[in-house]
C-alpha cells in the first residue's frame, strides 16, 4: 500500500488531474501494487530550491512496503524520472525521489495494521 506525495513549486494550474490519475496509475505499475491500495497526494505551489534557485522542481517521496533494495529504486527511479519530465516539464536534474520502507506494524489502513 504505497503512500506517495508528488510535491512541486509549479502552481495548481501546470499539473492537472490527469497527471494525478496517470501518476498513481504509473505508480501501481512500476511498484508491482494493485492501483486501487497506491494513496497519491499532490502539492503544487509549495516553496521549494534546490541548488540555491527556485527552477522547477518536484520532490517524489514514496513510502512502500517491501521497497528495501537499491535494485528496486533503482528501477523505480529509471521509470517514474521520465515519466515524470514528460508530463511536468521539469527537467530530469530537478526531479527528486525519496524512498521509504516500513515494517508492516508501521502502516496501517481501515483500522489495522498490515500483517505480512
Amino acid at each position: 500500500m504505497p503512500i506517495v506525495l508528488f510535491k512541486t513549486n509549479l502552481p495548481n494550474d501546470k499539473i492537472s488531474h490527469e497527471f494525478h490519475k496517470q501518476l498513481s496509475a504509473k505508480l501501481a505499475e512500476v511498484l508491482g501494487k494493485k492501483e486501487e491500495r497506491v494513496s497519491v497526494t499532490v502539492e503544487c505551489g509549495a516553496r521549494l530550491c534546490r541548488g540555491g534557485n527556485f527552477d522547477p522542481i518536484c520532490e517524489l517521496h514514496i513510502i512502500s512496503l517491501y521497497l528495501n533494495t537499491s535494485t528496486q529504486t533503482q528501477a523505480a527511479t529509471t521509470a517514474l524520472t521520465p515519466f515524470i519530465t514528460q508530463h511536468t516539464h521539469i527537467p530530469a536534474n530537478r526531479v527528486v525521489l525519496s524512498f521509504q520502507a516500513p515494517e508492516p506494524f508501521m502502516v496501517a489502513i481501515d483500522g489495522k495494521v498490515v500483517q505480512r
